[in-house]
């Protein structure tokens, strides 16, 4: 069920017409359109909740071979690979500021792929690997540095995002102090870490943004994946857009970036990725490529972004989005906030809009899609 205009169901990657989560996602869209602002059955908004659980476990089960598949694919399958956990958010307390803090998970990293030994809720709802993992390695890092953190007043970490990035280990020896992986040095150079006054922190240490001769002399490549926390905040801001069009159907349930060191090396692979109908034990099929090195965005933005069907292993088939980029694109896309290719300086159409929704379709989407962060409090651990 889409709406009367004929606009695409949002959901439409992750859901069908006959479904419960597709079919709240036409109505609330249809009322905010029309102003008939129908009220979700009960039943029908349960349905929608316990489906996007669903949609999160199929997602979150398969992401973690997948994702081994890709950076296998790209880094090669011989070098060893170690993986290290981003957790974006910010302190909270007496001192409150944003940080960005990195876990070295190490070279075998089991907990990515044991789901049945996370517990499940009271409402029969498991935890997914993503926030299990973000969670609990960050009341490890609290913890380990409590008497220092409550010296400052600070109470907690809330958790406003996390990746999963893998690198191949030989690529990170210079950033190991020993045998410790120093991510106050790696960390500004992988992902974004400050903000437009080019300072920010890694955990409780200060840090600047590299300069671009710096980066490109020692950022290593990597692959990268994130599951969706978003999706209540980008929905919202999506069903009040006068116009919903092709372009914004989620795909990026699960996402996955490829940092290469060339541009080169960047079109190579997107030429083989087009016509890949597996990636090492992954079945893939691309349904959609967006080629923003041959029409560059207005602002210099510039990536490969494509859209395939993956079935990982023996887990369903689920919507992926692969972002490929090479080095200096990286700098000016993540790295550096004041470049006009940077996401923060991007220009959201949808925040520039802004038709009426009602208060019982905030608390709709609030109970079906969840909350996009986690307090980790001190006081707890």
């Amino acid at each position: 069920m889409g709406t009367k205009y004929n606009e695409p169901n949002i959901m439409r990657n992750y859901s069908r017409p006959s479904n419960p989560l597709y079919r709240a996602m036409g109505i609330i869209r249809r009322g905010i359109r029309t102003g008939n602002h129908q009220k979700l059955d009960a039943q029908l908004l349960s349905d929608a909740e316990q489906e996007f659980q669903y949609v999160k476990a199929v997602l979150d089960n398969s992401t973690y071979s997948f994702a081994l598949d890709l950076a296998q694919e790209v880094l090669g399958k011989g070098p060893t690979k170690r993986v290290v956990l981003v957790v974006n958010g910010k302190f909270v307390g007496d001192e409150e500021h944003k940080s960005t803090l990195g876990i070295d998970l190490g070279t075998n990293p089991h907990e990515l792929y044991r789901a049945h030994s996370i517990p499940g809720s009271a409402d029969g709802y498991r935890e997914t690997i993503d926030d299990y993992m973000a969670r609990t390695k960050t009341g490890e890092f609290l913890s380990h540095q409590r008497e220092s953190l409550q010296g400052r007043g600070i109470e907690g970490f809330l958790i406003e995002g996390s990746k999963f990035f893998y690198f191949n280990d030989r690529d990170l020896l210079p950033f190991m102090q020993d045998e410790v992986l120093d991510t106050t040095q790696l960390l500004p150079l992988v992902t974004e870490t400050v903000d437009r006054n080019n300072v920010g922190y890694v955990d409780i240490h200060r840090v600047e943004l590299p300069s671009f001769e710096h980066y490109r002399t020692h950022s290593p490549p990597f692959v990268s994946y994130r599951l969706k926390r978003s999706f209540k905040r980008k929905n919202t801001r999506t069903l009040v857009q006068r116009v919903i069009d092709e372009d914004d159907v989620v795909s990026d349930g699960a996402a996955h970036r490829v940092g290469l060191a060339t541009e080169d090396e960047v079109h190579e692979f997107a030429r083989d990725l087009k016509q890949a109908s597996s990636i090492r034990r992954s079945g893939i099929k691309i349904i959609k490529m967006e080629d923003y090195y041959d029409e560059p965005k207005e602002n210099g933005f510039r990536s490969y972004k494509f859209i395939g069907k993956v079935t990982a292993k023996s887990h369903p088939e689920v919507t992926r989005e692969i972002q490929l980029v090479d080095r200096d694109q990286y700098y000016r896309n993540e790295i550096d906030p004041n470049d006009p290719a940077h996401h923060l300086q991007q220009v959201k159409k949808e925040e520039a809009v802004g038709l009426d929704i009602p208060e019982h379709y905030l608390i709709a989407l609030q109970r079906i899609f969840g909350s996009t962060t986690m307090l980790v409090p001190l006081s707890e651990l």
